[in-house]
């Protein structure tokens, strides 16, 4: 059993302070075996409720009651919202249930992301605002389920084959629908990532596990390290979508704040080059267009035009996913 929900980090933290502790001389090993029976019961993976033996421990009715914080104030401020269809509202608040329970409920199986992936991929081939937190769901929801095959023709043949195929399948149905090129959703920053820290863990369980400890030896790691990757994920896309819903504009007001400052800067700056017009053979121009339609994503134009007969020499448009420029700092216009 592996667990991919808010949660997961309580024992983890536990976990490390002990080894803390330890490495100070406080024994907290002792403590875990009169208080449940010994360390080994709770890394083995095993569904059953233990005590911690440090931070305090959670019980369902904790966890009830955060759902119930969450859910309230999400539906609070979604209930006025009306520029969705209701097909869209329906989907949102399909995801806006869905996260909550997923991420803080008591006890989360990996399955229980196909909750999460069904509603996500729906909304992401009809609102492109939704296609980044996808891209994020398409390769976690994957990769989630890999502890489940464990034998070595499964491990070194289905699940890296399985890894390449879909997320290739995933990239070609968003170049499809969006036109976007496929290097536009790798070169995002957190999901090139996620990317590489998806085949680290892998090539982890694989090799560099069996490498550096003997077969007996923290056999939890591998799926302790897949589970911090898919939790992290998850929670990532939950922002992205509470963004995507509730903030659209958040991002870009906070890039163009950036942009007027340094733009700003620069013009303050003294003149410091000299050229002579003359030697000017070309001038070029960039735009960028945001979609009305589609907030996410615009097209950039680029057009070069000869000095001084300003006769176009040369033209070009691209549409581009509008979350990687702002990352990126590039120039609105």
């Amino acid at each position: 059993m592996t667990y991919y929900n808010f949660l997961f980090f309580v024992p983890i933290f536990s976990l490390s302070l002990m080894v803390v502790l330890g490495s100070i001389k406080i024994n907290c090993r002792d403590f875990c075996e009169t208080r449940f029976g010994g360390i080994g019961l709770v890394l083995h993976g095993l569904t059953n409720e233990y005590s911690h033996s440090i931070l305090p421990d959670i019980s369902p009715l904790i966890t009830l009651i955060l759902i119930f914080v969450i859910l309230i104030a999400s539906f609070w401020r979604f209930k006025d919202i009306e520029e969705y269809s209701h097909t869209d509202f329906l989907l949102i608040s399909m995801l806006l249930s869905a996260y909550p329970f997923f991420l803080f409920g008591w006890h989360v199986h990996e399955k229980a992301i196909l909750m999460l992936f069904f509603p996500l991929a729906i909304l992401s081939i009809k609102d492109s605002r939704f296609v980044e937190p996808f891209s994020l769901m398409f390769l976690i929801s994957t990769f989630a389920q890999f502890n489940l095959l464990f034998t070595p023709l499964e491990h070194y043949l289905i699940k890296i084959s399985f890894i390449f195929g879909i997320f290739a399948v995933g990239i070609f149905v968003f170049n499809y629908l969006w036109h976007i090129s496929p290097s536009e959703l790798i070169r995002c920053p957190v999901a090139f990532l996620l990317f590489r820290m998806v085949l680290l863990a892998e090539f982890y369980s694989l090799i560099g596990h069996k490498l550096l400890f003997s077969s007996t030896e923290y056999n939890f790691l591998p799926i302790m390290i897949t589970s911090v990757i898919c939790s992290l994920a998850v929670i990532y896309s939950y922002v992205g979508i509470l963004l995507a819903v509730f903030g659209i504009d958040f991002g870009i007001k906070i890039a163009k704040k950036k942009l007027y400052r340094k733009e700003a800067k620069i013009l303050s700056l003294p003149e410091t080059t000299e050229f002579d017009e003359r030697s000017i053979r070309y001038i070029a121009g960039i735009d960028l267009s945001a979609s009305t339609n589609h907030p996410s994503f615009g097209v950039v134009g680029l057009t070069v035009m000869a000095y001084p007969s300003m006769k176009v020499v040369y033209c070009a448009d691209e549409p581009v996913l509008l979350s990687v420029i702002r990352r990126r700092n590039a120039l609105f216009t």
